[in-house]
């Protein structure tokens, strides 16, 4: 009939301006796959090209269903209006080991099927941004998560080297030294990717701290009053802090029991600043799944554990830069805090 007729042409059209023109639009609600305002301000700003290298492995797009969305937020910054950014794909598979090492990139050991068998195989996808003859790598991209951060920061950082500012930041461990020992690294490693010169002040301090560096302090267990005192001084001269603490200790090599801990003075300088870290605890009603081994044996359970409440995308405010690339977050022993009404508006 001239209806089957109409509707096949209007098919077989469709079909060939496909070929002619091949439009994309985000039509995403926070719009994933679009630059951000930030991004077309930094890369309007260069006055020379930057060349992303991208180096991945054949078989990285059978373990990840993010492959394709990797390439495209990649594909967003070749294809920017201000033409800045060169685009180059490897097969890593086709280059050296050594190479790749020397990079600074990291592969990811995953368990390859064959017809009858499985072995180990290590997959590779890392970036590489070059900007003016230095470079900085991004060792894994697994996901588009933070994707065009990791770009747009190592942006910056070759931008900052070159104009030898830095940023900075004051790092004090305050913590048992058991538990010192495992989180300073990774702490410190994530500060430096950032692209962050660290200053460590071992306790007690015995100088007033720089204003002009921000502040991260890790427990409060082993500062005493006269540290406190040198924190208060540089809290009170406006400088920008960052406390992790806790109003309870927690038996993490033994059997997890809770026992408040006293007020100590770090903790009295954030109360007289309006902030109260209270000792109970935060339970998640929807518990988290915990998978545990049973004691004497080779079996593992998997128990619901309401201590340690997952805070998922919904819940958060992504117009706060706190928030605004965090898809979920996860805490453990986490109790209220109170801030006095009378200093609400110091923060």
């Amino acid at each position: 009939s001239s209806d089957l007729f109409l509707i096949a042409l209007a098919l077989a059209l469709t079909l060939s301006l496909s070929h002619i023109w091949y439009v994309k639009k985000d039509v995403t609600q926070d719009g994933l796959y679009t630059l951000s305002s930030y991004t077309d301000e930094v890369l309007n700003s260069l006055d020379s090209k930057v060349e992303i290298s991208y180096f991945r492995s054949s078989l990285f797009s059978a373990y990840t269903i993010e492959s394709s969305y990797i390439f495209d937020t990649l594909s967003l910054f070749e294809n920017h209006k201000s033409q800045i950014c060169i685009l180059k794909l490897y097969n890593a598979d086709e280059v050296e080991e050594k190479k790749l090492i020397s990079l600074g990139l990291a592969s990811q050991t995953v368990q390859e099927k064959r017809a009858h068998s499985t072995h180990e195989a290590s997959i590779y996808s890392g970036i590489v941004i070059q900007l003016k003859g230095l470079s900085r790598t991004i060792p894994f991209v697994a996901s588009t998560s933070h994707l065009e951060y990791d770009i747009v920061n190592s942006i910056l950082q070759i931008n900052r080297e070159i104009a030898k500012k830095s940023l900075c930041v004051s790092l004090i461990f305050a913590s048992p030294l058991k538990e010192e020992e495992e989180v300073t690294p990774y702490l410190r490693q994530w500060l430096e990717y950032a692209g962050f010169n660290i200053t460590e002040f071992s306790l007690p301090l015995n100088e007033e701290l720089p204003i002009d560096c921000p502040l991260i302090v890790v427990g409060s267990t082993n500062i005493d009053a006269s540290s406190a005192t040198l924190i208060d001084a540089f809290l009170k001269k406006k400088g920008n802090a960052l406390f992790f603490v806790s109003a309870n200790v927690i038996d993490v090599k033994g059997d997890w029991s809770v026992k408040k801990k006293k007020m100590d003075s770090l903790m009295e300088v954030l109360y007289s600043m309006g902030v109260e870290i209270e000792s109970n605890l935060v339970l998640d009603i929807s518990n988290f799944p915990l998978k545990m081994m049973e004691e004497g044996t080779e079996r593992s359970r998997t128990i619901n554990y309401p201590l340690w409440p997952t805070v998922l995308m919904e819940n958060m405010n992504h117009a706060s830069p706190l928030f605004s690339s965090i898809i979920t977050l996860q805490t453990f022993w986490p109790s209220s805090m109170k801030i006095t009404q009378d200093k609400k508006d110091k923060f």
